[in-house]
């Protein structure tokens, strides 16, 4: 995978955000309070597009810090579908990193992070009463 700059991250993260946000508010036909935040969400990832780091102000990094979140979850959706999988995942490994590095985990990635799977037998032994 080859090393790109944080703002070429950038504008590929908003490409694809655009694309999550226009999806979910056409889920939400394109009406209502969910679709009108995801379309102004859009029009404000439009104004980033060719702006750097160096120059936004800490509402841009506000909201660059989304077209990270929303381009992971476009990606996701794109292998969950098993489309452009290799692609998507190279993606969602540039999206992370930048996301991660600059702005730290979300509040859910730092819980599951202190957690630890077991299978569903060792679950249910733990809920019968002996």
């Amino acid at each position: 995978m080859p090393k790109l700059s944080d703002d070429t991250v950038l504008q590929r993260a908003i490409g694809d955000a655009i694309l999550d946000r226009k999806d979910f508010s056409d889920a939400y036909g394109n009406r209502g309070i969910e679709s009108e935040e995801a379309l102004s969400l859009i029009a404000s990832l439009i104004a980033l597009k060719g702006k750097s780091f160096k120059t936004m102000t800490q509402d841009e990094q506000s909201i660059a810090r989304e077209a990270f979140i929303y381009g992971e979850q476009w990606n996701e959706g794109l292998i969950q579908a098993r489309v452009n999988t290799k692609q998507s995942r190279n993606r969602i490994d540039w999206y992370r990193e930048v996301r991660i590095r600059r702005w730290g985990r979300t509040k859910l990635e730092s819980i599951l992070e202190n957690t630890s799977t077991i299978s569903i037998h060792d679950l249910l032994r733990l809920s019968v009463p002996c």
